[in-house]
């Protein structure tokens, strides 16, 4: 089976990439979840009588079946909810079959007593309430932080102009290709575990920490079908697999329906923005505070991945996206009296998560949003007041008003060269002539993204028997191809053909310990660690060869991809890859540690030129242009497919997705998402200006199209229906049609 895998990971051009739904073990069984139909519940019985009759079914688990073999710290209602639900969908009881088409027919035939309790969905009134979303729960404020710089307050006061803005962001799902899924399978001292996870590793070391008397755990990541950050972390079905299997001692699968997938993957929260800005006649923001209430739903460890701690605990999957939103606020501009006071809010709505582009594009949509307000008011255009507002670069490294230290970026140059290009100005003037049935409009957004976090990665460089040269990566391609800029790396450093280095991943086996694909971190981490593991390679070769000469002195050298050996006396020979692995008749490998104590940052203008229709308030992106400065450009096809894929994602947010509970707390589950028509025409222009700190001097590029795109998409539209001095703001998003409908009326 392991086998079959690593030669099927990276087939799927072809279709022979095994995604969890292809695996199949010898002799496994099935499992499927009952999940709750309500938000807010106490349980008070479930009967299994009637389901264990049922033809093919082998085995009912509710929660109390499995807690003898769950660690005493994880909390008493994971992963199988005990006595109490906390959202609709969640897992009260895991059921087992021989075949997987008898499960449907085994679920129908439990049945749940539940005592209906108040319903915890409306964050504003939840932090008023004495109704919580978890009965034991003291509140359901999650937690509070406020980060303050300056004197906000006073400058707003004494401001020549101040602006007020309610921005109302709504709940999305990362929704991927394939949701997610399991394959336990059960060898004689190891059990391997396969997963479309992002993160090998934190799978791993999740279910040996979670559980009591674990045997050793084998992770090995199938093909992935897409994460967008909702395939981080382990969630309730990860453990109670492994857990079923355990007490079985039999091989499982789990696949979720497609109509799962809005229940089983944590949701990019919803928040509401209120914004106050200060600011003079050029457009420079004197003054920004913004009051933030999250909606995070049912905020508990565990789901999620994080620590395994207690409900009410500040847990890292959850503040991480805020964290970085709150140090993203202020941009790349200069903005020096800051407030951003947040409130999390506990709801019984499933819970909170990561999503592709984290914190940074909120921070980014807010900023770049209210910019636009600020030159609609005061006729200005787009450009000016970003460039009244950016940070000088007449300094190596800027730390912002919240203490965020900034490698000088070259901002105004990057601005410039977005405003004056050929492109930009035909989209403008398109947009000024804009008549008729069709409303144009023209927005713009400049965005600073920290693509990479402080981290370390370590990697293994082979050079096997056979002469290829192998690299074991703990980092865990999604489908950016990161495995082939590696491979282009290595081939390039070493001077060697393509064909002759192969990039291995998603097996806690074979690999060191990695934070797996998180952010834009892969390459920056991965790819520094392979350079140093390319000239420790050399050193080790040249070492080994020298010590192999037979008893004779040589000295080695290595030049374009060939090992020199000149021996004492004049004689010498020239040996690749291949000749030096048939000359040692063994592995030689390295192990290289890359870390960086500061953080990476990704900088761009995004301008997007969007088409209205004045009868039906439907909305088109016709053109979108990007110019990033990205750094050193390792693989330039692979870095476009990313920008592409992260504006799609931006049209969806702006004018499609969204995900809403009705009055009960019932997930509506229709869920609205960009098909190929609605895509643009792009154009790309990668401004290479800087280069990072890393050893290869690229920046990261796998969340900068979404952050950049977003608010240029929704300005533009604000910008078409902006005419003869009169601004519109639409607070909320997706916009809908009947929004601009009314707009347009008015």
């Amino acid at each position: 089976m392991v086998r079959r895998l690593e030669k099927q990971l990276q087939s799927h051009l072809s279709g022979r990439a095994t995604f969890v739904e292809d695996l199949n073990v010898r002799d496994q069984l099935y499992v499927a979840f009952l999940r709750s139909p309500v938000a807010h519940a106490r349980i008070r019985e479930i009967d299994a009588g009637r389901a264990r009759n049922a033809d093919g079914l082998l085995r009912v688990f509710t929660g109390p079946d499995l807690q003898d073999l769950v660690s005493p710290d994880v909390w008493r209602e994971f992963p199988l909810a005990v006595s109490e639900v906390v959202y609709q969908g969640q897992p009260v009881a895991a059921i087992v079959a021989s075949k997987r088409q008898q499960l449907e027919d085994c679920l129908d035939a439990i049945s749940v007593r539940y005592e209906a309790m108040p319903e915890v969905l409306d964050p504003m009134r939840a932090m008023e309430d004495n109704d919580k979303w978890l009965s034991t729960a003291s509140s359901n404020i999650v937690f509070e932080q406020e980060s303050k710089a300056g004197r906000p307050s006073q400058v707003l006061k004494r401001s020549l102009h101040t602006l007020k803005l309610l921005f109302q962001i709504p709940r999305l799902s990362p929704y991927p290709l394939e949701g997610r899924g399991i394959v336990i399978e059960r060898g004689r001292s190891e059990t391997i575990v396969y997963s479309s996870t992002q993160s090998p590793s934190q799978l791993q070391q999740f279910l040996v920490k979670s559980t009591t008397g674990s045997r050793p755990v084998r992770v090995i990541q199938t093909a992935v079908g897409g994460a967008f950050g909702a395939k981080i972390f382990p969630y309730a079905e990860d453990l109670a697999s492994y857990l079923v299997s355990n007490r079985l001692r039999r091989n499982v699968k789990w696949v979720p329906l497609p109509e799962e997938k809005l229940f089983t993957l944590t949701n990019r929260p919803a928040e509401t923005h209120e914004v106050q800005v200060g600011y003079d006649d050029s457009g420079r923001i004197l003054a920004f505070r913004d009051r933030v209430l999250v909606d995070a739903g049912a905020y508990y460890a565990g789901t999620a991945g994080g620590p395994l701690a207690r409900p009410g605990t500040k847990t890292l999957h959850g503040t991480t996206a805020i964290d970085q939103m709150v140090s993203m606020s202020t941009g790349p501009y200069d903005i020096r009296d800051v407030e951003v006071r947040v409130t999390a809010v506990a709801t019984n709505k499933v819970m909170m998560g990561p999503i592709r582009g984290s914190g940074g594009a909120i921070a980014t949509l807010i900023l770049e949003r209210t910019m636009n307000q600020i030159a609609g008011r005061l006729g200005l255009d787009q450009f000016s007041v970003r460039k009244a507002n950016l940070i000088c670069d007449d300094s190596s490294v800027y730390k912002t008003a919240l203490g965020v230290s900034i490698p000088e970026l070259r901002f105004t140059d990057l601005l410039e060269a977005a405003r004056n290009s050929k492109e930009t100005r035909e989209l403008f003037q398109s947009a000024s002539h804009s008549s008729g049935q069709k409303l144009l409009g023209f927005g713009v957004s400049f965005y600073l993204s920290e693509s990479a976090p402080p981290s370390e990665e370590t990697v293994r460089l082979e050079l096997s028997k056979g002469g290829m040269l192998v690299l074991f990566v703990g980092v865990a391609p999604t489908g950016q191809g990161s495995e082939r800029t590696l491979a282009t790396m290595i081939s390039e450093s070493l001077h060697t053909s393509k064909s002759s280095v192969e990039v291995r991943f998603g097996d806690t086996r074979t690999s060191h310990f990695g934070a797996g694909t998180q952010s834009s971190r892969s390459i920056a981490y991965a790819g520094s660690a392979a350079l140093l593991a390319c000239q420790q390679l050399i050193m080790r070769i040249g070492d080994r060869l020298g010590e192999s000469s037979h008893g004779r002195s040589a000295s080695v050298t290595f030049r374009a991809g060939l090992f020199h050996q000149r021996f004492k006396g004049g004689s010498s020979r020239d040996l690749d890859f291949a000749g030096v692995a048939r000359e040692l008749k063994s592995v030689t490998a390295v192990d290289a540690t890359y870390r960086s104590e500061t953080p990476t940052f990704s900088t761009g203008c995004h301008i997007s030129l969007v088409e209205v229709d004045r009868a039906t308030g439907s909305v088109r992106v016709v053109r979108h242009l990007s110019y990033d400065d990205l750094g050193t450009v390792l693989d330039r096809s692979a870095l476009i497919a990313q920008i592409e894929g992260g504006v799609m994602q931006s049209i969806g947010e702006a004018l499609q997705e969204r995900i809403g509970y009705d009055p009960w707390g019932r997930l509506i589950r229709s869920y609205f998402m960009p098909s190929a028509v609605a895509t643009p025409k792009f154009t790309h222009v990668l401004v290479r200006l800087t280069t990072s700190q890393h050893l290869h001097g690229a920046r990261g590029a796998g969340e900068a199209g979404r952050i950049g795109s977003l608010p240029a998409i929704v300005n533009a539209v604000e910008n078409a229906l902006s005419a003869e001095g009169r601004t519109v703001f639409l607070p909320s998003i997706p916009i809908a049609e009947e929004s601009i409908r009314k707009v347009l009326s008015e």
